[in-house]
């Protein structure tokens, strides 16, 4: 979380340092083996989403983050909006996903040449990365890491006082890393009575590092002074696809996940079909017949003559015949076409039909379906599947070598169970 970044930056501060044998500041903190003084120390929960505005003494700028946490599911996630000075680098909207069970996290952040869309980048989760959560690999860190609190960091009750018209327990801790030489006190704004697990109000971390963070033996340093204000606390458990990438968002590289579902031998299905850049909307009916080797397709446009009386299209595959009837028209008979949907061509002048695995392509092996959770559509659930091609061309493309198609699947399938 954006709180533990500091931590964070510490951690790599003792990789890179060399031994040095400073002492911490008496005018910042002393680590001592706390003292609870009879209270009991407040639990922190297993899942959690939270708002975090955090402030920085001195550096012209503020950082506000949502926030969420759930060491069960081993997933977390964080989006975060910047406001003052310009900071390189660090895209306002930037929402980065931590999947520990795929050891994997995605930066989605919104595309700067096409503020409708995102670009996402997909990177290993292993024991060498730092996230805001603290290090990747294995398991989410647990809430006590990522907060340093709890009993094995000497938290120390500082008493009771005021903060936004409630009475907040102030619990405090001394941190200071012989490494790094990082010395800093961090003090817990815990809203006071709370008898089930929570998170604190407010955290302030007031401190010192040095001049030059690979330089840590100079005398030169600097303080810091962070302020953290949380609120919209809860704890309840989250519907697990707030943890992914937003359906639609593509992630190269990501991890496969549940493998697509099959489809029938036979089907018929309704279909409509939007193209929003010449603002139409048509309908169809596809029946699909693989045992008789036959297909047939209904077209419908908008208007309403044709609702009633639709053009079809009849593919015989025992005869390799098609029949086009048109209506208040004539039938026309010509040969199954190279390039139908529905057809696969063996030799450049006869087809053979399609399966309906292959017909969506779903199980070819040069396209690798991933999966991207579920969502809701029109009041039902469904789960959804995304691919990108570019062994794909439309018809009037098909055939031609110097064109060149990319193109983004995606595939919705009713929740089932």
């Amino acid at each position: 979380m954006g709180y533990s970044q500091i931590f964070v930056g510490c951690l790599v501060l003792v990789i890179v340092s060399q031994d040095v044998k400073a002492q911490p500041d008496p005018d910042v903190c002393i680590p001592g083996p706390g003292d609870a003084k009879g209270h009991r120390l407040p639990e922190l929960p297993e899942r959690f989403k939270i708002q975090v505005y955090g402030e920085f003494e001195g550096r012209n700028y503020s950082v506000s983050t949502t926030e969420g946490y759930d060491d069960i599911e081993n997933l977390g996630y964080i989006v975060t909006y910047y406001q003052g000075k310009e900071r390189p680098g660090h895209i306002s909207g930037t929402r980065t996903y931590y999947d520990y069970k795929d050891s994997q996290y995605y930066h989605v952040y919104p595309n700067m040449t096409d503020l409708d869309s995102y670009v996402c980048v997909t990177k290993e989760l292993t024991n060498t990365t730092f996230t805001a959560f603290g290090r990747g690999g294995g398991h989410i860190p647990n809430a006590k890491d990522i907060f340093r609190f709890g009993d094995e960091y000497n938290e120390t009750y500082e008493g009771q006082m005021q903060y936004k018209g409630e009475t907040v327990d102030l619990w405090s801790t001394c941190v200071y890393d012989e490494r790094s030489t990082y010395n800093y006190k961090i003090d817990f704004y815990f809203v006071a009575g709370q008898h089930k697990a929570t998170l604190p109000v407010k955290i302030v971390i007031n401190g010192t590092a040095p001049l030059h963070w690979n330089n840590t033996h100079a005398p030169e340093r600097r303080r810091f002074y962070h302020t953290y204000y949380f609120s919209g606390i809860d704890t309840t458990q989250q519907p697990l696809e707030v943890f992914y990438p937003p359906i639609g968002v593509i992630c190269p590289g990501r991890v496969k996940g549940k493998g697509i579902p099959s489809t029938a031998t036979n089907f018929n299905l309704n279909v409509e079909i939007v193209r929003p850049k010449d603002k139409t909307i048509s309908y169809a009916k596809e029946f699909y017949y693989m045992d008789g080797k036959l297909t047939a397709f209904e077209f419908f446009s908008s208007d309403q003559k044709s609702q009633h009386h639709p053009i079809r299209v009849v593919h015989d595959y025992n005869t390799g015949i098609q029949y086009k009837i048109i209506p208040f028209g004539s039938c026309q008979v010509n040969p199954i076409p190279i390039g139908a949907a529905d057809a696969v061509s063996i030799d450049d002048e006869h087809v053979v039909m399609r399966t309906s695995a292959s017909f969506f392509a779903l199980h070819d092996s040069d396209v690798d379906w991933v999966y991207e959770g579920k969502t809701n559509y029109r009041d039902t659930v469904i789960h959804a599947w995304q691919t990108t091609r570019t062994n794909w061309k439309p018809l009037q493309h098909k055939g031609d070598e110097n064109i060149q198609v990319n193109s983004t699947w995606m595939y919705f399938f009713l929740d089932l169970h």
